[in-house]
Order: C-alpha cells, then structure tokens, then sequence
C-alpha cells in the first residue's frame, strides 16, 4: 500500500469531498474502513435531519469524489495528509453507502 496508503488507512476520521450537479462543493467528516483499494463509509443509523443526504445525492449525481485524512501536531515536521481521489457511485443496496474505490482512489500524500 506505500506510506500514503498505510497512513492514510491508520486515521480514525476523514474528510469526504464531493460536488453537486452546480459544481458546488460539499465536505463532510466520516468514518470509514479501506479494503485493497476501495474506501468505505456507511451511513449508519443515527438520527439526522433526513435520510437524503447532500454526500449521496452528491455522488449519485456526480460520482467524482476526494477523501482526506490527515495527522496535525505541534511539531511541523511530523504533520502529514493523505488523499484519495475516485469514483463512488451511491450504493445503497449494500453496507457502502458512498465508496470511491478502484485503480483510482490510490492514497498520494504530502507535507502540510
């Protein structure tokens, strides 16, 4: 999986970046879990607002999306981000509910 892989696989929390139909960007923190080359984040249980969310609509119209996870401390020498850059198609017939996966969700990584 290379360093960017493994720390980026290693981050509790990432950031999920999509954009609309109008090109708008929307970011949101999510949980998730990597699996060879494929990202996944479920869409649990919890209560919310409603259960059309702006992340699937997203990706159902525009199924380009960025996840990032990154490590912040003190000492600037020790900060890092990874990134993975894919395709999600919304999934809601299994566990995945948006899954940027493939040959493309590759982690590249870089200093802050």
């Amino acid at each position: 999986m290379g360093e960017a892989g493994d720390r980026f696989a290693s981050a509790a929390v990432a950031r999920l970046a999509t954009a609309g139909p109008d090109s708008r960007p929307h970011i949101v923190p999510v949980t998730f879990a990597v699996d060879g080359d494929a990202i996944y984040s479920a869409v649990d249980a919890k209560p919310k607002t409603t259960a059309d969310l702006r992340r699937l609509r997203n990706i159902a119209a525009e199924p380009r999306a960025a996840v990032l996870t990154d490590h912040y401390e003190v000492d600037w020498d020790r900060l890092w981000w990874a990134r993975a850059d894919g395709t999600g198609p919304s999934s809601q017939d299994t566990p995945a509910a948006h899954t940027p996966s493939g040959s493309r969700a590759r982690a590249s990584s870089g200093r802050s």
